[in-house]
């Protein structure tokens, strides 16, 4: 099918498009803390959506999704979205439920990746684990990288994406969410035109909050994920920056703040602790008790077959019903024979 590109082209004189800013990844804040998370991205995307309200106001919907992730974006998960029967797509932006593996989980974790745009629907119910959070990144000052970061390290922030996105959580149905991304999300444009100015990509008072949060709190205080809207990304392509280039990046921003790694530090060991700690009780139970009554149980059974060869269990119904006929006054054994006697009271 037919479809148009449209290019957005800087003006005059750098038509070029030589913006001469340094990638956001570059300064992952190893000697600038302050270093923003965001970059330019809030404004770029802010580009993108005037321009499409000048030219494309007419249609229903704008799609933003990212283009690096190497997957297809779903096109029966999109008809899913519109095709909700309480009409979610006319009314809320809907975001899609794509899943990233969990790295070390041999594929048995796989929450929607983006956690940095995540935000749950405060409800009295997460109230704990938001504050949590909240304290967790709150470790370093407000304008520090690491506020921007905290979320991608944080267990409470997959704690609560993997809750919302748990089968007997939602059902199947669409849920709500504070924010939320996941690589492609569905804005109707009649939201966005209703919001007037006020509907912006921002990074927040200290320039490092994710911008798509920004952009979705300006439009509603809450919006939708579809979880039959379903991309799987690459293992080996996985969303955001990777590769050892920006491991050490990051590992080298970690050790500049102390008290993060001293948390995080401490946290991975009582985690480890408590593994390690399970794993001995458990095995220190088997060998007192377990294996014993498991070798004491065959040790009987040899003992009291008469034959090397076991022939199994026999039931052996005694009453006055006879063996085809059981009352309440009749009784049931369960006996070891061997293998002759078992023939004997099959004969």
């Amino acid at each position: 099918s037919r479809y148009n590109v449209d290019l957005i082209t800087c003006p005059p004189p750098n038509t070029n498009c030589k913006l001469n800013i340094a990638d956001r990844n570059e300064a992952y804040g190893v000697y600038n803390k302050t270093a923003s998370g965001v970059g330019k991205l809030g404004e770029f995307r802010q580009m993108t959506v005037d321009y499409v309200m000048k030219h494309y106001g007419t249609y229903s919907h704008m799609i933003v999704l990212d283009v690096d992730l190497g997957v297809s974006i779903s096109p029966l998960g999109i008809i899913h979205s519109l095709g909700q029967e309480v009409h979610v797509a006319e009314k809320y932006v809907v975001a899609s439920a794509a899943t990233q593996l969990w790295p070390g989980t041999f594929g048995t974790i796989a929450p929607p990746y983006d956690l940095s745009a995540f935000r749950p629907k405060p409800t009295p119910s997460n109230i704990k684990v938001r504050t949590l959070q909240r304290k967790f990144c709150e470790l370093m000052p407000p304008g520090d990288r690491w506020r921007n970061m905290c979320d991608a390290p944080s267990p409470m922030q997959l704690f609560m994406i993997l809750q919302n996105n748990d089968p007997l959580f939602h059902h199947g149905d669409p849920y709500e969410v504070a924010s939320a991304f996941n690589g492609i999300t569905m804005y109707p444009i009649g939201l966005i035109r209703s919001r007037g100015a006020a509907a912006r990509y921002d990074a927040g008072s200290d320039g490092q909050r994710c911008e798509h949060i920004g952009f979705n709190l300006s439009l509603r205080d809450t919006m939708m994920v579809n979880p039959k809207w379903v991309m799987h990304l690459k293992p080996n392509k996985p969303g955001g920056p990777s590769g050892f280039h920006t491991v050490t990046k990051v590992f080298a921003a970690m050790s500049k703040r102390q008290n993060v790694t001293t948390v995080i530090s401490a946290v991975n060991m009582i985690s480890l602790f408590v593994f390690v700690l399970s794993v001995w009780i458990i095995s220190l139970t088997m060998k007192e008790r377990v294996i014993p009554s498991m070798i004491d149980f065959f040790v009987g059974l040899r003992n009291r077959s008469e034959t090397s060869f076991l022939y199994g269990y026999w039931l052996d119904f005694t009453g006055r019903g006879g063996p085809s006929s059981l009352s309440q006054h009749q009784s049931l054994q369960l006996r070891v024979m061997s293998d002759e006697e078992g023939k004997k009271l099959l004969s």
